[in-house]
């Protein structure tokens, strides 16, 4: 399992969204609302192309197909509806944010000629997007992104990505920091945007979010002990959200070999939030790896594996793997096997677990799987 990126979720979460729900108060947003919460995509889909065949006007209708195609990851097909819902009510700031959003998304797997005309055209409707709802931090820091990433020579800027960040600063300074650092990020300009990350936690030392930010960038270039010192402050400057902060000073001490204090941080994190599951995974990598007692590790993992996190297919192989890891160091060959049999059913890709059932074979003169 990999680092979760805390800058990727942060900056989903950083600035207050609109609303997912369009703000248009007439009987067929509300009947296409109903149809989209109806919990099934496919008929839904149906049942809300029905309703925009005989009425073209439902704006609504055409947004929610959007966000059903957004989310099954069909960029054009979302595009081509976002485009539908915002030519319908072209006021509607919402729909073309989500325009400009699936368009930058479908830019990252076109050719390079049809990458121009993508970026060109999500560009327009984000700055739209600002144009009608001037006040939104998070339609700002769309077009701030687009402009940081985009090349020059493709209409991308510095100067305006951070002519958005000022403005985010004059409605809000502390997202005005992560803003403008987030400029620099993506502009691989580290070392200013460090500087940004740290004035900003010396102006908002009870911000965790900025601790989380600096601590990943300095991870990003493998400066694993001043990020350590980065969330140890944290965790005694906040008042909230130190679970996060507990959490990524565990990943850090596993990452130095600490396992010890590795133990002592998740289990605080833990404390803290029990709901935090990727906390339980990480304990059992850190027993995994070291010679922390057992049962504290496979309880871990079994707890993660039981939430809602341990679903998703990829990282439920990783727990089966530290599992069988725990198992093999503690000379149960058997559970041992059941459990990298698991990952790699899970996960035929995964080598680690692969090479760990040969050795196990080798080592009882079995034949390999």
């Amino acid at each position: 399992m990999h680092k979760s990126a805390p800058h990727i979720v942060l900056f989903a979460t950083l600035l207050l969204s609109s609303s997912l729900w369009p703000q248009q108060n007439n009987s067929g947003a509300g009947e296409a609302r109903a149809i989209f919460r109806s919990g099934d995509p496919q008929r839904a889909r149906i049942a809300l192309k029905k309703l925009w065949e005989e009425d073209e006007g439902n704006a609504a209708a055409a947004y929610y197909l959007g966000i059903l195609y957004e989310t099954a990851g069909d960029w054009g097909e979302a595009a081509e509806w976002f485009e539908e819902a915002a030519g319908v009510a072209p006021e509607n700031a919402l729909y073309h944010r989500k325009l400009g959003s699936v368009l930058s998304r479908q830019a990252l797997s076109a050719n390079i000629l049809r990458q121009f005309f993508l970026i060109r055209s999500a560009k327009n409707a984000l700055k739209t997007a600002v144009a009608l709802a001037p006040d939104s931090l998070a339609y700002r820091m769309d077009l701030l992104n687009l402009y940081a990433q985009t090349p020059t020579v493709w209409g991308g800027s510095k100067s305006k990505a951070l002519l958005q960040a000022e403005e985010i600063a004059r409605r809000n300074p502390l997202d005005g920091f992560k803003a403008r650092a987030r400029v620099y990020v993506l502009r691989e300009d580290f070392q200013t945007a460090e500087q940004v990350y740290r004035e900003g936690i010396n102006a908002y030392p009870g911000d965790p979010a900025l601790y989380l930010l600096l601590e990943d960038l300095l991870v990003e270039q493998n400066r694993l002990a001043e990020a350590l010192n980065v969330t140890t402050r944290g965790v005694e400057a906040v008042n909230r959200d130190k679970d996060l902060l507990f959490l990524e000073m565990g990943r850090l001490h596993i990452a130095r070999g600490h396992y010890g204090l590795a133990m002592a941080a998740l289990e605080r994190a833990a404390g803290l939030n029990p709901t935090l599951f990727e906390t339980y995974y990480l304990i059992g990598k850190a027993v995994s790896e070291s010679d922390l007692p057992a049962h504290a590790g496979l309880k871990a993992l079994e707890t993660f594996l039981a939430s809602e996190d341990g679903r998703d297919r990829l990282q439920r192989a990783w727990a089966y793997y530290r599992m069988g890891r725990i198992y093999q160091k503690n000379e149960q060959p058997a559970e041992a096997r059941e459990a990298y049999r698991s990952c790699l059913a899970l996960n035929p890709d995964h080598q680690q677990a692969r090479s760990a059932l040969a050795n196990l074979a080798n080592a009882a003169n079995d034949p390999a799987p």
